[in-house]
């Protein structure tokens, strides 16, 4: 497989052999071969590729005409070199779009509140370091061993009831992250990755990321924790579940111990979790709830 492939083809490629020719932050100038590419490193990983150094990549993705992505959840892995001609103008090309494009022009704000909005965010900086976007917490799930350690995974909405997962590597912020805190985020990273065909994005949290509470709460307010709205009678319910949770992340509590699986809050407060069936309104139709 070769880079050209990349932009000529729409098949998946598996591996990619590549030359670090140059790096420009969080942008590296690669090569083979068929022809010279810049690689948006979605990770420390791989921006700390050195120069005149030969790695396989995995599970490249393109971006643009002139670009690529890795998938963030592999590493870059390093080989013995391989002949790359010299391609002095391609290289001049390359580095010009480098200099041209800049990673702190402001992004789209929603109209109404002056606000950074994810769509937007995403679609100027698929890869690029995010200065700052203030969010609400939906939910945080428990720890989770990766390859770089272990993170917790954040789901987050702005201020137009969009939702992102955003990974939590920094773990002196988890301090700040409470269900339903509306909080401005500095210095983060959005990456991309590809599940099944689909395009996912994801921000993540770097050495330099910051967390503080905002002082927007109100412009929240109507931005609901859960993903929908239903509005109707409760006709029924069903399979009642009663548990114990911590009164601050809401996680199960271990009935044996009596200690909350975060380790980091109070006293546990009775819980529950039904399924309801909702007649809605105007309309014959029975929905069903689970909480």
């Amino acid at each position: 497989m070769s880079i050209k492939q990349i932009f000529e083809e729409d098949g998946k490629i598996r591996c990619l052999k590549i030359k670090i020719i140059s790096k420009h932050g969080d942008k590296l100038i690669v090569g083979d071969s068929s022809c010279l590419s810049i690689l948006h490193a979605p990770n420390m990983i791989y921006q700390n590729m050195e120069v005149q150094k030969f790695y396989i990549i995995q599970k490249p993705l393109k971006k643009d005409e002139h670009s690529f992505v890795p998938n963030e959840k592999t590493k870059p892995i390093n080989i013995t070199t391989f002949n790359v001609p010299d391609k002095k103008q391609e290289f001049k090309k390359l580095k010009s779009i480098l200099t041209n494009l800049t990673d702190t022009v402001d992004v789209k704000k929603d109209s109404k509140t002056n606000i950074k909005i994810f769509e937007d965010i995403i679609a100027k900086f698929p890869t690029s370091e995010v200065t700052s976007v203030t969010a609400k917490v939906i939910n945080l799930s428990k720890d989770i061993q990766g390859s770089y350690g272990n993170y917790n995974i954040v789901k987050l909405k702005d201020v137009a009831n969009k939702s992102i997962d955003m990974n939590l590597y920094k773990t002196q912020l988890k301090k700040d992250l409470e269900i339903g805190s509306i909080l401005e985020f500095g210095f983060l990273k959005l990456t991309q990755f590809q599940r099944n065909g689909e395009i996912i994005h994801r921000l993540a949290t770097t050495l330099r990321s910051t967390c503080k509470r905002s002082e927007n709460v109100d412009l929240f307010k109507n931005i609901p924790l859960g993903d929908f709205k239903i509005d109707g009678k409760v006709a029924a319910i069903d399979d009642i579940f009663a548990y114990l949770s911590c009164q601050k992340c809401w996680k199960k509590v271990d009935d044996d111990s009596g200690k909350c699986s975060c380790r980091n809050h109070g006293n546990p407060v009775n819980d529950f979790h039904c399924q309801f069936y909702i007649e809605k309104l105007n309309d014959t139709d029975i929905e069903v709830v689970h909480t």
